[in-house]
């Protein structure tokens, strides 16, 4: 007997289980429905979030993009008024980067004027120098070609006058009048006569003037008269007798 309620019972229990299924699996669909309503309903409310989300983005990046064209304009107007007001300093010669450079070329101009006036000067006294050295060596030139001269004709004189007393004394041994010039002194008749001596000549007609001898050469003697008056007398005619010299 216990055997057939155990039988009985089981017949029950395999019964019951496709019920007990079919009610599982409606719980399941409905369970699902649910979960797929809220998802569908999440799903709506993300998108809506994102959309809200995306036009806040798209409202900043709007705004950020007026502000950059903002700052760039101010940016832009910044700079060129800047650059304008750089010109008119420029203009206006106060600008530093133009004073600055302007003031070293300055200096610089004053430096090279400072320069080719000491050139100048310079230059005006060595030309200065130069003439004088050109003038003194011309005339330090002119006295030795003269010192040269006055030789030559010297010695010519001396030639001439010692062929003259040469001539004479051939010519006329009888006269008694002896005339040389020698160390700057005069010899004359066994006298010697200096230059500065006070003297009296004679001429043939026998006529006397007191004179004082102011230079003697070779061939030549310069007395002045008390008149103040200047003769030249020729040794040659102190030989001859045209004139005599003796102390006054």
């Amino acid at each position: 007997m216990p055997s057939v309620d155990g039988e009985e019972n089981g017949e029950e229990e395999v019964e019951r289980s496709p019920n007990e299924d079919e009610n599982m699996s409606e719980e399941e669909e409905e369970e699902s429905s649910l979960s797929s309503d809220e998802s569908s309903s999440e799903s709506s409310i993300d998108e809506t979030e994102n959309e809200r989300r995306r036009n806040e983005c798209l409202n900043d990046m709007a705004d950020l993009e007026r502000q950059f064209s903002d700052l760039k304009e101010q940016l832009y107007r910044e700079r060129i008024s800047q650059v304008e007001k750089k010109l008119d300093e420029v203009q206006s010669e106060c600008a530093m980067e133009y004073t600055g450079p302007v003031s070293e070329l300055k200096e610089m101009c004053e430096i090279r004027i400072e320069v080719a006036g000491n050139v100048r000067n310079k230059y005006d006294a060595d030309e200065q120098a130069a003439k004088q050295h050109y003038e003194s060596e011309k005339l330090a030139l002119m006295e030795s070609m003269k010192q040269e001269l006055e030789e030559k004709i010297r010695k010519l004189e001396e030639d001439k006058q010692n062929m003259d007393i040469s001539a004479g004394g051939c010519q006329s041994e009888k006269s008694p009048f002896s005339a040389r010039y020698e160390d700057g002194k005069l010899y004359y008749e066994g006298e010697w006569f200096h230059k500065g001596d006070h003297v009296l000549i004679e001429s043939r007609n026998d006529t006397q003037s007191s004179a004082i001898v102011t230079g003697i050469n070779t061939g030549e003697v310069w007395v002045r008269k008390g008149d103040g008056s200047k003769t030249k007398l020729d040794i040659g005619q102190l030989l001859k007798g045209k004139y005599r010299i003796k102390e006054s």
